[in-house]
């Protein structure tokens, strides 16, 4: 397993869209947001060029949905066709949900940014190694706690067998992490989906409660976001997208029923799946909290989350674009690809799902956004 979590490099990149198509929205997940299908003849002709099997996508300001589309196929071996209530896989864009997660229980006063493992594991304190004794809940978030990066399978071959729920395994591999020590100096940035996994269990452990449950509890049910979910999408349901694996002849189905899976242990670091209509609701509120309008959690917080320590924040990558500071992120497991990004300046966020990865997969992403940026004014 390799996560993908690069900055997304944005540039001005023109094509020509030469097809034309339109998209049926349902009003049950439209709310009572008013947009339009305008961006898909782009969506299209791009998904056409690099030959993928959906590209979705979405325009967002902070008082709704711009316009969003969704084209293409749920399985590059059958014909079933996307729509903006298909479900994708988010990869590590899930970092930043889980961070705001986390921040709105900081602000219903359960757990603190400061909280160390020594606090959120009194039972094993003396049995956590120095180096890691003091480091923070906010350390975990911006990848600065010495822990090791978990990013590829020969990582995961080495770890002793974890048994139980998902959060009885993550506890047990927080145990594992901090009785051997930090792998990389604690302050120096060191990107960690264990990290992310680490954070979740220290959760876990002070409320009681399951990630999946907090997510649900703190995020996706204050938000609306009533497509969530965690794993690949098509396990829970049938007729969702599957992720795609990228070969020399193309792109070949990924079953969602096969061994392969974002392991449970780091799936507070990117597992979880949405529509792209909720993926735009999810955009719309750190945008419209960076302009000044709270909702999950407040203005201050919304701005704590994006603040970056050297060019990574709360789960968001800082980036530069004309002179103006934008948080980003890009995600994926393999299969899918994801990538959001959140322009304050410009009132503007963008937000893109592909179900696959791999063989131009990133371009295609990068050329998308930077069409949208353009077409919304947004590079001028």
């Amino acid at each position: 397993m390799n996560f993908i979590t690069r900055c997304l490099i944005i540039g001005v990149l023109a094509i020509n869209v030469g097809s034309t198509m339109s998209q049926v929205r349902s009003s049950a997940e439209t709310d009572a947001a008013r947009w339009t299908d305008d961006i898909a003849p782009m969506v299209e002709a791009i998904r056409q060029e690099y030959k993928l099997p959906a590209m979705a996508a979405a325009v967002v300001r902070s008082d709704g949905i711009v316009s969003a589309a969704a084209t293409g196929v749920k399985r590059a071996d059958r014909p079933e066709t996307v729509d903006v209530n298909s479900r994708f896989h988010v990869g590590s864009v899930a970092k930043s949900m889980t961070a705001t997660m986390i921040a709105s229980l900081v602000e219903h006063g359960i757990v603190k940014w400061s909280l160390t493992p020594q606090e959120a594991f009194p039972k094993i304190a003396e049995q956590i190694h120095p180096s890691l004794r003091s480091i923070t809940l906010e350390q975990l978030l911006t990848h600065r706690a010495g822990i090791q990066p978990f990013e590829d399978d020969a990582e995961f071959e080495k770890l002793p067998l974890f048994k139980g729920s998902p959060t009885d395994m993550r506890r047990q591999f927080a145990e594992f992490l901090l009785r051997r020590g930090a792998t990389s100096p604690v302050g120096e940035h060191i990107y960690s989906n264990a990290g992310y996994g680490l954070a979740g269990a220290m959760v876990e452990s002070v409320t009681g409660k399951s990630w999946e449950t907090l997510m649900r509890d703190y995020l996706f049910t204050p938000l609306g976001l009533r497509t969530a979910g965690f794993g690949w999408p098509a396990r829970d349901h049938a007729n969702e997208p599957w992720g795609h694996w990228a070969r020399q002849s193309g792109f070949e189905p990924h079953s969602p029923k096969d061994k392969y899976i974002v392991h449970k242990i780091i799936a507070p670091a990117g597992d979880v799946y949405m529509s792209i209509l909720d993926y735009a609701k999810y955009a719309q509120a750190h945008l419209a909290g960076l302009n000044g309008r709270g909702s999950v959690v407040s203005p201050e917080t919304f701005e704590k989350l994006h603040k970056p320590f050297g060019d990574y924040a709360l789960g968001w990558n800082r980036q530069v674009i004309n002179n103006l500071p934008a948080s980003t992120h890009s995600g994926s497991a393999g299969t899918f690809y994801a990538g959001i990004l959140v322009y304050p300046k410009k009132n503007l966020a963008v937000v893109i799902f592909i179900n696959a990865a791999g063989n131009g997969s990133d371009t295609a992403r990068n050329k998308l956004f930077s069409q949208l940026l353009k077409k919304y004014k947004a590079l001028e």
